[in-house]
């Protein structure tokens, strides 16, 4: 009979998440941008206060959303070392940062208010998308991950 050895899993699987969140964060906020477009959302939008519009294009929504993710990741990245419950401050800062996020879009100046709610979604749906991802690879507990040998540290 022939058996095979299963390979350990590896218990830090942080990395894959943020690569996923990364990639699927920034083609969704891309997708959600074209499928606004194809809808007749206006897609100008000025900053708060301002008198003139500037146009928005998928690219614009999925580099943003590239942007904040890395920020997000960092985030993460340093709730993993510090806090004593990294899962949860995680939410907690991201979540809030998220719902601080919606001031952009429902004050953007000589913008339609259409487009100022499907922006605001936008921030939403993203928010969701991402979040979880990054959240499931943080421990709910401080603790130290467990790795294999690796080159860069000389193990």
């Amino acid at each position: 009979m022939i058996t095979s050895t299963p390979r350990p899993v590896p218990v830090c699987t942080f990395a894959h998440n943020a690569a996923g969140a990364l990639g699927g964060g920034a083609a969704a906020a891309a997708l959600y941008g074209w499928s606004l477009d194809a809808a007749g959302v206006p897609m100008r939008a000025g900053g708060p206060g301002a008198t003139v519009s500037e146009p928005v294009t998928p690219a614009t929504f999925a580099t943003g959303t590239a942007i904040l993710t890395v920020v997000a990741i960092g985030l993460a990245m340093m709730l993993r070392r510090r806090a004593s419950a990294p899962r949860r401050a995680f939410l907690t800062t991201t979540v809030a940062l998220a719902a601080a996020s919606l001031v952009l879009p429902l004050t953007a100046g000589a913008t339609a208010a259409s487009t100022k709610v499907w922006f605001a979604v936008g921030h939403v749906v993203i928010a969701a998308l991402i979040l979880p991802i990054l959240a499931r690879a943080l421990p709910t507990r401080h603790q130290i991950c467990t790795r294999g040998p690796s080159p860069l540290r000389g193990s």
